[in-house]
């Protein structure tokens, strides 16, 4: 939704901010030849946490118009729009109406969520008068199905009934209160400048859990909505609207860009599906629990991520859970990314010959522009094919 107002003229381009790379791609596919959106999460960085550098700042307090995911991905930026942009207009992308938003998953082991949940289902069956004992075994001849194909439910449905316990208790290693929020806050302010860069991925990977666990226990949801791209295409026409209000001129030019940039990711869906057709059914462990949204759109199955979607660190007993779970069932490959260190992952596939795939939900490694978004759904395919290449 759109807060503040601009007071540039309405003839006048207005200037553009972006969070991350994927959203900058999107405004600048509306933007065409008009102007480029600057993204403030640089290439390698987390969108988890970062301290904004002096250029950063000025950025937001020159700008017209800030596009961003929402406090669930970057409550580093919800505080900053608040004391340097007051005035620019926001739109965070979770709240437009249509966004496909899923409930954050609070198991690492998405597929044991489910398998429990039946096996629950199947004891209460077995104790069941005779009139439901066919119908035990319905769902016990069906239970391999429904492991596939319903556990996104399970995993929602375990989801709900965990936040609150999870909200009053906490694990100790994902147990946060406001309290702390405002600590992990306090410290983002003594960080370094280049908080963008090699820190982020290695000895502040926990510095940057912090902040977005605690927001993402307030919001429950799962915040990298980008990685769907029915929300992109729903996204495209909201810019496209918000820039012509503020720019009437040009507003036949941000709806006819947004047209094209809808076709553009629709191709790309196209392409991506075809590439990851082999992958379908495979179990694939992720490092963290990034890629919800784009194993719906594409139905794959992550079987377990290392962390959870806040990129919280695992404790023993989750690394040791996840060791079983690859001993006893196996997946067909882990997903590496960039902007993490690896270490955690190397505990839990130590001794195993498991083979790993690179895969950013970035780009990181792709050009800024509007031929980022379309080229970051097909990166992540080729990468994620690339459990089965030869």
């Amino acid at each position: 939704m759109f807060t503040g107002a601009t007071s540039r003229a309405a003839a006048d381009v207005p200037s553009v901010v972006t969070d991350i790379a994927p959203v900058g791609s999107l405004a600048a596919m509306v933007l065409g030849d008009l102007g480029t959106p600057q993204v403030l999460v640089e290439s390698g960085a987390s969108a988890h946490g970062m301290s904004l550098r002096p250029s950063q700042a000025r950025a937001l307090q020159q700008a017209d118009f800030v596009i961003w995911v929402g406090p669930e991905l970057e409550p580093w930026l919800d505080d900053s729009l608040t004391s340097l942009a007051p005035q620019g207009q926001s739109l965070v992308l979770t709240a437009l109406p249509g966004t496909h938003v899923l409930p954050g998953r609070e198991e690492v082991i998405f597929a044991e969520a489910a398998d429990t949940e039946d096996e629950a289902h199947d004891h209460e069956q077995d104790g069941a008068e005779h009139a439901h004992e066919d119908h035990a075994g319905h769902d016990e001849d069906t239970q391999h199905d429904a492991e596939h194909s319903d556990h996104g439910k399970d995993d929602h449905e375990s989801a709900e009934h965990a936040d609150h316990d999870q909200a009053d208790h906490g694990e100790h290693e994902d147990g946060a209160h406001s309290d702390h929020d405002h600590d992990a806050e306090a410290h983002d302010n003594h960080e370094t400048h280049d908080d963008n860069h090699e820190g982020d991925n290695h000895a502040d990977e926990s510095h940057d859990d912090h902040g977005h666990h605690d927001h993402s226990h307030a919001g429950g949801i799962d915040p990298h909505v980008w990685l769907d791209p029915e929300n992109a295409i729903i996204w495209l026409d909201a810019i496209a609207a918000a820039m012509g209000d503020a720019d009437p001129e040009h507003a036949a030019d941000y709806l006819r860009n947004a047209a094209q940039g809808k076709a553009e990711i629709a191709a790309a869906v196209q392409e991506a599906r075809r590439r990851l057709e082999p992958v379908r059914d495979l179990p694939l462990l992720a490092f963290h629990d990034a890629y919800q949204y784009f194993e719906k759109a594409f139905d794959l199955t992550v079987a377990a991520a290392v962390s959870l979607s806040d990129a919280s660190d695992p404790g023993p007993a989750r690394l040791a859970a996840l060791r079983d779970l690859v001993a006893e069932h196996g997946v067909a490959c882990a997903i590496t990314e960039p902007q993490f260190s690896m270490r955690r992952l190397d505990l839990v596939l130590e001794g195993t010959s498991v083979r790993r795939v690179h895969v950013d939900p970035l780009g990181a490694d792709l050009p800024l522009g509007a031929d980022q978004y379309p080229a970051l759904i097909l990166a992540m395919a080729t990468g994620l094919a690339g459990c089965v290449a030869p």
